[in-house]
Order: C-alpha cells, then structure tokens, then sequence
C-alpha cells in the first residue's frame, strides 16, 4: 500500500503520516505539528483524505472555541512551531517529487481556511 513507513500526506498545509494495519484492510493518518493527537481512519486512500480533512477542520473549530493555537509550540526557549520543522524536512523529498512545497502549503491553507466545504485544495503525498 504506501512505499515506506514515513508516507506523509499534506491537508490544509498540516503533514499527517500514513500507515496501514497488518492485512492492508485500514488505513491510519496522524497529523504532526498540532497541539494535541488527531488522527482519522478509512478503507481507502479516497476516504482516507475526505476523513482527514473532515478531522482536520473539526480540530481547527475547537481550538477557536477554546482560544488556542491549534499548532504546537517548539520546545522551551526556541520560538516558532514544530510544523516549521516538519517542513523543513519535507522540502527535498518534495523537490525530489518537482513540487514546490511552500507554494502547495500556500495553495492549501489558504484554500482550507477560505472554504467550508470538505475540500482542502491539491492534497499531496510525499515519502520520507
């Protein structure tokens, strides 16, 4: 099913890592960056990105309620965000692919937070 066990997929300008149970029959993504688990589940790729981006908003709605950053914070004494490290990761493997990580993350936050429906934009899939 996926080429590695570092398949990531981007959502919304969020990076999840993608996984699949022993028989192949599930497939698991878990978004990395964000202040707290969010993961979703699906028998198909398909499905797979439809229930991240469904996941992915609803995260997004409760952080607003709860007047929180939904991304994580580095650690103590350095400034920024764990996801500008996740980033800085996925720039070769990226560039590997011909894409353009920083204008797909542009196109995809921008597409994801000004439109409520359940499309995120081009939703890209990279291997570490």
């Amino acid at each position: 099913m996926f080429s590695s066990a570092q398949d990531v997929m981007l959502i919304g300008g969020i990076p999840a890592v993608l996984s699949a149970n022993t028989t192949g029959t599930l497939l698991r993504g878990v978004f990395l960056g964000l202040g707290g688990e969010v993961d979703f589940y699906a028998p198909t790729l398909a499905e797979l990105e439809q229930q991240g981006v469904s996941v992915l908003r609803g995260f997004f709605r409760l952080c607003r309620r709860q007047g929180r950053s939904p991304l994580l914070l580095r650690a103590a004494g350095q400034q920024g965000y764990v996801v500008e490290d996740l980033y800085a990761c996925l720039e070769e493997p990226a560039r590997n692919k011909g894409i353009d990580l920083y204008r797909v993350l542009r196109e995809q936050t921008q597409c994801f937070h000004q439109d409520s429906t359940d499309t995120a934009g081009e939703i890209v899939y990279l291997a570490l």
